[in-house]
């Protein structure tokens, strides 16, 4: 049988249309095995976009791994908490705000069956109002950006210009070269023109 197959065994079950069918929101429910998959039938149930609040990042982790296998990589995304606090006077690292602003824009523009996986504590977080809202930049082969428009549109994007590239966040134009490390990438690129 499937994983598609199986989704549609529980959603079709008596027990979880009456689930569906409670009046009651949000839906609590709770599994000691297979979170995973409750939470990608509820998805694909109520044909929407949910919130999955996990106790910590590991369970945050695993459950979005695991419902992954259910939904698709394009069905899924996880919102990971800030690891500073905002009076502990620390600004959070440049991999963590990539990976919410991903996060949040992604669920912002989900339609159909997708799941936010959060921690408790990224759920308790506040979210900018417009966190997500900025259309990324899409470096891809053959599309046509000149190099200075591409540098204003990183500097929009909140990236810092450098010397050399070294850290997430940063970018670097040298005559036809620049150098980008994405917030969300393990190392830089260097695209040439």
């Amino acid at each position: 049988m499937s994983l598609e197959r199986a989704l549609d065994a529980l959603i079709g079950s008596e027990p979880f249309e009456r689930l569906l069918l409670e009046r009651a929101r949000p839906i609590l429910a709770r599994a000691e095995a297979g979170e995973d998959f409750l939470v990608a039938a509820l998805a694909r149930g109520l044909d929407a976009p949910i919130l999955a609040v996990t106790p910590g990042p590991r369970e945050s982790e695993a459950l979005a791994s695991g419902v992954e296998a259910y939904l698709g990589a394009a069905g899924v995304a996880l919102l990971p908490a800030w690891e500073a606090l905002p009076y502990e006077g620390m600004s959070p690292a440049p991999e963590i705000s990539a990976r919410r602003a991903d996060a949040v824009r992604r669920a912002r523009a989900a339609t159909g069956p997708f799941v936010l996986v959060a921690p408790a504590l990224a759920a308790m977080q506040g979210l900018v109002p417009t966190l997500g809202r900025a259309t990324p930049v899409d470096l891809v082969a053959g599309r046509e950006l000149a190099p200075d428009a591409l540098a204003d549109r990183l500097v929009e994007l909140g990236y810092v210009r450098a010397d050399v590239v070294e850290h997430r966040g940063e970018f670097a134009v040298r005559g036809g070269v620049v150098d980008v490390f994405p917030g969300t990438a393990r190392r830089p690129v260097r695209l040439e023109y």
